[in-house]
């Protein structure tokens, strides 16, 4: 049986209901398609011995409408390290998915945009270290994107490089327009 807050029901779009309800009216509540997903993630922490487990999930109001939730279970065990019971707290995150999903198709977008670029794109940190890099710097160094993202500037370019740059950066994360045009030989482009 389940004893779950107000709170806990109005998440799931239904009014408080007093008491315990059986697992079967609770579970109705998560999206058909997470069901599983989310049984199994418990049973999984059940097993293996686990004191709580996180899981996101949807439920469906009786309206239709789908929201995110994020739960935190407690899992409580007898002597025997047998589970007893379980608690927990549930977090509507559905703004915040709706959010990161948003962030992730722009940064797909950009990535397809700067890509198409034949000229080299990247995001420097105030750290000299590369953030973001379009494909033509796999393209002009011969190592993956993934691989020059998180390096810093001079390990990548080279000390003479970046001795040529450097002052120019410190302008502009000073937060000075600095422009400037230079010709560098590509290691694998020649």
């Amino acid at each position: 049986v389940v004893i779950a807050s107000d709170d806990g029901w109005r998440q799931r779009g239904r009014p408080p209901q007093p008491g315990p309800v059986p697992l079967a009216k609770w579970r109705q509540c998560v999206h058909e398609d997470d069901r599983a997903r989310v049984l199994e993630r418990l049973r999984r922490a059940v097993e293996s011995g686990a004191d709580r487990y996180e899981t996101e999930f949807r439920v469906v109001w009786p309206d239709g409408t789908v929201r995110w939730l994020a739960s935190r279970v407690a899992i409580q065990r007898d002597r025997h390290g047998r589970p007893a019971r379980t608690s927990g707290v549930s977090v509507d995150v559905t703004e915040a998915r709706r959010l990161r999903e948003a962030r992730e198709a722009s940064e797909r977008q950009l990535r397809l945009i700067t890509d198409a670029l034949p000229v080299l794109v990247a995001y420097i940190d105030p750290a000299h270290r590369y953030r973001f890099v379009n494909a033509a710097y796999e393209r002009w160094f011969g190592q993956p994107v993934d691989a020059i993202v998180g390096n810093s500037l001079e390990d990548t370019v080279g000390a003479e490089i970046y001795a040529t740059v450097r002052p120019r950066l410190e302008r502009a994360f000073a937060g000075e327009t600095v422009r400037y045009r230079a010709r560098v030989a590509s290691a694998t482009l020649g």
